[in-house]
């Protein structure tokens, strides 16, 4: 039912094999940045392209992993991701703004998290892949 786009949020990044080769673009992580012990910001339009209404949806983190599958939810705590509005309603053929807000913790490790959202207990997974860059030195 519910499809969400990031709009104008995923950047590209390089990511290398233990040999130090490009691995292939297919299997480069890539999506919003943020350093460690700051704020991510993320924009999101949540589309109903059908007939009925979409009502009282509220978004959720549901897990958070590692490229590869690796549960890391422990990380990055359920209240260190917000939204706004914490809840909505999408019309038929019409589309709300979400914004996702993530408050990471100083000492998580660099690297690609997927979060994987939810706009509902009985809504499908939505994943998002964010990249942690090392904490700024200010």
């Amino acid at each position: 039912l519910a499809q969400a786009v990031v709009s104008g949020a995923q950047t590209q990044s390089k990511a290398t094999s233990p040999a130090g080769e490009a691995a292939p673009a297919a299997a480069r992580p890539s999506g919003p940045s943020v350093h460690a012990g700051a704020v991510l910001r993320v924009p999101l339009s949540v589309e109903n392209p059908g007939d009925r209404p979409m009502p009282a949806l509220r978004p959720m983190l549901r897990r958070v992993r590692r490229p590869g599958g690796a549960d890391v939810t422990a990380l990055l705590a359920a209240e260190a991701v917000t939204f706004f509005p914490p809840q909505f309603d999408v019309a038929p053929h019409d589309f709300e703004k979400l914004v996702v807000q993530v408050s990471t913790p100083r000492e998580i490790p660099e690297g690609f998290y997927e979060l994987i959202l939810a706009l509902g207990e009985d809504e499908p997974d939505l994943p998002m892949t964010i990249r942690v860059l090392p904490p700024t030195t200010a």
